[in-house]
């Protein structure tokens, strides 16, 4: 029954990766072409396409590393220092995309060529990376006082 469950989850890994890459490609760009008709929205789109690019690498990076913590939990190595290590790289990656956007509103802000739905869709992203940050850092609190515990049970034993 674990790996049944444990399979649903990498194939909804997977899916949430692939309709990712398939958003980014497909709709944004077209939705990005639609709302900027001046030169100077030009730039915005450019560059908001480059960002979004350049910001999918951690993220298809992350599926991965969440797919290697699926294998570790169906090895039973849950409370490993591996583990740590996984949740604590997403962290970082989630990290790196929340710096990411926050550098380019603020370069789009202040050189004055910016979108007001850009710069929505530009805060529902830092919000999103926001929650997985603190999600990574609670669990990852969580799986180091697992460890901690385990080690010390290992030990009396």
């Amino acid at each position: 029954m674990k790996l049944k469950k444990m399979f649903v989850i990498k194939i909804g890994i997977v899916m949430a990766a692939v309709s990712s890459l398939l958003i980014s490609t497909l709709v944004v760009p077209s939705f990005i072409e639609s709302i900027t008709t001046s030169p100077n929205e030009q730039l915005i789109k450019v560059s908001y396409l480059i960002v979004l690019g350049i910001s999918h690498l951690p993220l298809l990076y992350s599926f991965y590393l969440a797919i290697k913590l699926i294998d570790a939990i169906n090895s039973n190595k849950e409370f490993s220092t591996n583990t740590i290590n996984l949740v604590s790289k997403i962290r970082y990656n989630a990290s790196m995309i929340f710096i990411l956007y926050v550098a380019f509103i603020l370069v789009m802000t202040l050189s004055g060529h910016f979108e007001s739905i850009v710069f929505v869709i530009s805060v529902i992203i830092l919000f999103i990376t926001v929650i997985f940050i603190l999600f990574a850092f609670i669990l990852e609190g969580i799986l180091n006082k697992a460890f901690t515990v385990k080690s010390e049970n290992d030990l009396t034993i």
